[in-house]
This record gives structure tokens, C-alpha cells and sequence, in this order.
């Protein structure tokens, strides 16, 4: 209900500075942003009924996914509201919305370490700490894919973001070495 309310604020407080179509996927994503709360909400009253079960890894998974898309989505409003109201974006929600989808899929690895799940969790998690500037984390995340799952689908970007790391830290020899184990 928050958020319609954000949504028409928004929208007819930019509609006079900002051409339609603008305004149109600004209500387009505060809407998805609706729809994945209420996903988010629906998805952990089923995992409190799975608790334990062999369906909970899956559970858990796809609840951590639906917190890193709603910080997509929040960054992409976050973003039009910067643009349209000239002011800083609204960062709290993309900030925490990470964050959860760090500790659901940290839950998923600790839970269930052995589960395939667990591999793309580590991944994605590795994402989710870079996009917050957690080097350290993020390369901890990559490096364990590297060496116990190097035929991981992804193992290629976070072999990409391993060389990233060391051509920040002015280890070139480092990064090329990441750099020549990809296919």
C-alpha cells in the first residue's frame, strides 16, 4: 500500500518534468517493486511452513534471488527519483535488500553445504558483496568457486571479477593468471 501511494507521489509530482514514457517505467517499476514484496512475503510464509524439508534449499534460493531483484528494481526507482527530483537516490532498500539476499543465501550455504543450490548461492552472493563494495567477501565467495567448483556455469564472470580484484590491487600478474583460466 506504501508503495502505490510512492507510486502516484512519484508519478504525478515528475510528470510535469519528465516525458511519459519516463513516467511510465517509473510506475512500471515501482508496480514490480509491489509485486515483489508481495512475492517476498508469500515465498517466506512458505518457507516457515518447509522448514526442514528437502524442498527448504530450493525455498531458500529462490527467496534469496527475489531480494536481488527487488534491489534492482529499487535501484532502477531510486535512480528515476534522483533524475526526476534532482536529489540523491533513495539507497536504504537497495542497500538492504542485498543485504538479506546476503544472509538467506549464507543460511542456504551453511544449511546445506553440499546441495547444488549451494554453488550458485555462493555465486550470487559474491555478487551481492560486491555490489557493496565488500571486496574481501566477494573474493572469498569467487575464490572457493574457483577451486572446488571450476565447472560452475558462472565460473567464467567470477573468474572475470577475481582479475578485477587483483588489477585493483596492482597484482597484474595475479589477474592474468584468472584471466588465462577462462574458456
Amino acid at each position: 500500500m506504501k508503495l502505490v501511494i510512492l507510486a502516484i507521489l512519484i508519478t504525478s509530482a515528475s510528470q510535469a518534468t519528465e516525458p511519459s514514457s519516463q513516467s511510465m517505467n517509473k510506475l512500471t517499476d515501482l508496480a514490480a517493486l509491489h509485486t515483489q514484496e508481495f512475492s517476498i512475503k508469500k515465498l517466506q510464509t512458505l518457507l516457515k511452513q518447509y522448514r526442514g524439508s528437502p524442498r527448504e534449499p530450493e525455498l531458500l534460493s529462490r527467496l534469496a534471488d527475489l531480494y536481488l531483484q527487488r534491489s534492482g528494481i529499487t535501484f532502477r526507482v531510486s535512480e528515476g527519483i534522483k533524475d526526476g527530483m534532482g536529489g540523491k537516490p533513495k539507497t536504504a532498500l537497495y542497500v538492504n535488500s542485498l543485504k538479506d539476499s546476503i544472509r538467506v543465501f549464507s543460511e542456504l550455504i551453511s544449511k546445506y553445504p553440499t546441495h547444488s543450490h549451494s554453488v550458485y548461492a555462493r555465486y550470487k552472493r559474491g555478487k551481492a558483496y560486491r555490489e557493496l563494495n565488500q571486496i574481501k567477501e566477494a573474493r572469498e565467495d569467487f575464490l572457493y568457486l574457483s577451486q572446488h567448483n571450476p565447472e560452475f556455469e558462472y565460473i567464467d564472470s567470477a573468474l572475470l571479477d577475481l582479475a578485477d580484484f587483483a588489477a585493483d590491487a596492482n597484482h597484474h600478474q595475479e589477474a592474468l593468471t584468472y584471466l588465462g583460466e577462462i574458456e
